[in-house]
């Protein structure tokens, strides 16, 4: 029971880049809400099940491609004296015993992969030092499986290619070896201590831009129903930001659209309907009902598309 309430109230490896707020995947505010019961606990994406179907098959290749035997632990790890601290490795390279070497597996599309290879992503980077600090480990490897195609992860995902075994003979495997940071590790370590803190003392997080502020204020708002009038100078600060941001929301919008007529523009007169860049492809597609929409590459926008 104690180990259930830990492992719902403590902070894990995936998380702890949220708690410090870090993360471009998840607020700080949004993991608050999850932690102190306000919302409901993080249920996955494409890319976490992804992750759940492909998973023992990159173990695999890796203990393969380094001749390591791994050990998977079967339920999360706890520090021994910090009981909010949990993680869960994807491996322990045996003999588990005394092994300082864990393994974190990854699964992702071809372009992600391939900006992964000169640029890991910070929270990535942030749960692999968390897994270092609560099992006591002096690296981990990080293998990420890339798949040919952006795509096809969530072709297979929606049952449209059944067999993993074809997703992964087109894959490749990379492993990146993160060592411990003490510095990182101390970071994150209070940064999580000041998250805890919040939850414990049901303190509430800085409001932020997430999707999960926004809800949860718009909440407070339909049950307090809120009827008095404030002028510019009762909120300042708050006013003047609003006001500078929709203007540069502005500029930024039309700065969009111009760019997107004028790659329309370029890709008609040439009559293609795909533009490659380093970073995944610009496409032109027509659905059924004749509409046409332009897919810039996923790279572009990793922070919100691709997930932990």
């Amino acid at each position: 029971m104690i180990s259930q309430v830990l492992s719902n109230v403590g902070i894990g490896a995936s998380e702890i880049a949220a708690a410090c707020g870090i993360s471009r995947y998840r607020s700080r505010y949004g993991l608050w809400l999850e932690k102190t019961g306000r919302a409901p606990a993080f249920a996955g994406n494409v890319n976490t099940r992804l992750g759940l179907l492909l998973e023992p098959r990159a173990r695999q290749l890796y203990a393969d491609a380094t001749g390591h035997s791994v050990w998977t632990p079967p339920c999360s790890m706890f520090h021994p004296s910090i009981a909010w601290a949990r993680a869960t490795p994807d491996g322990i390279v045996e003999p588990r015993a005394t092994s300082r070497h864990g393994l974190q597996i990854k699964c992702v599309g071809y372009f992600i992969g391939k900006r992964m290879r000169y640029e890991l992503p910070l929270e990535y980077e942030a749960q692999c030092q968390w897994e270092m600090f609560v099992a006591d480990l002096d690296r981990v490897d990080l293998a990420v499986l890339v798949g040919s195609d952006e795509l096809e992860w969530e072709r297979f995902v929606l049952g449209e290619t059944s067999d993993p075994a074809e997703i992964v003979a087109r894959a490749t495997l990379d492993v990146h070896t993160l060592y411990r940071s003490e510095s990182a590790i101390a970071a994150l370590a209070a940064g999580g201590a000041e998250f805890m803190a919040m939850v414990v003392d049901d303190r509430q997080p800085a409001v932020d831009g997430s999707d999960d502020a926004a809800a949860r204020l718009n909440d407070r708002i339909r049950s307090s129903r809120p009827t008095l009038a404030l002028t510019h100078e009762d909120a300042h600060q708050e006013v003047s930001a609003l006001r500078d941001a929709t203007i540069m929301n502005r500029d930024a919008t039309a700065a969009l659209a111009l760019a997107r007529n004028r790659i329309r523009d370029v890709m008609i007169v040439a009559g293609a309907n795909r533009i490659t860049t380093d970073d995944g492809p610009i496409d032109l597609r027509i659905d059924k009902r004749g509409t046409v929409s332009l897919h810039t590459p996923r790279a572009w926008l990793a922070a919100t598309e691709e997930a932990p």
